[in-house]
């Protein structure tokens, strides 16, 4: 997933935030060249602090912290949250959400498979598409989910019964 955005000060430098939603890892690109993450405070840090230079030859402390439910980072400039997406509507969520309803017919690999076909979901809906399309694409991915978990369930089962 990547998100283009500025400051919010002129002469701005063109930042590019790269995440992977399989990992999670954030890049940040300052006018195309990759900023260096500072290093972590702790063994449990979850921020990650970049140091951004700005045209007049000032600084700005711009942390991302990973949100568990969303793809899009928490953003702060200088201790200042910076808003990169619209927040999803309620709708938007529990459309994304229904993947996680196999926990209850699948247990913990329903829940896992479930997780990971959500987790995607979000992704989908915050992407650029149009809202049908973000809508038939999340209930496409409820659907694969479901013949993962089935899948998935049938060479379990089929392993144990040997």
């Amino acid at each position: 997933m990547t998100l283009n955005f500025l400051l919010d000060e002129p002469n701005s430098p063109e930042l590019r935030l790269e995440r992977s939603l399989l990992t999670g890892r954030n890049r940040l690109y300052a006018n195309e060249r990759e900023l260096i993450k500072e290093p972590k405070k702790g063994l449990f840090d979850q921020v990650q602090v970049f140091t951004v230079l700005m045209p007049d030859g000032t600084h700005r402390q711009l942390s991302l912290k990973n949100i568990v439910y969303d793809t899009v980072p928490e953003v702060k400039v200088d201790g200042q949250p910076l808003v990169l997406a619209k927040p999803l509507q309620v709708w938007e969520y529990i459309v994304a959400a229904l993947p996680l309803l196999l926990v209850f017919s699948g247990g913990i690999l329903g829940g896992g498979v479930g997780g990971f076909a959500a987790y995607t979901n979000i992704g989908i809906m915050r992407s650029e598409r149009s809202l049908p399309t973000r809508v038939l694409l999340c209930l496409g991915a409820l659907v694969l989910a479901m013949l993962a978990y089935g899948l998935l369930a049938w060479l379990l089962f089929g392993a144990l019964a040997v």
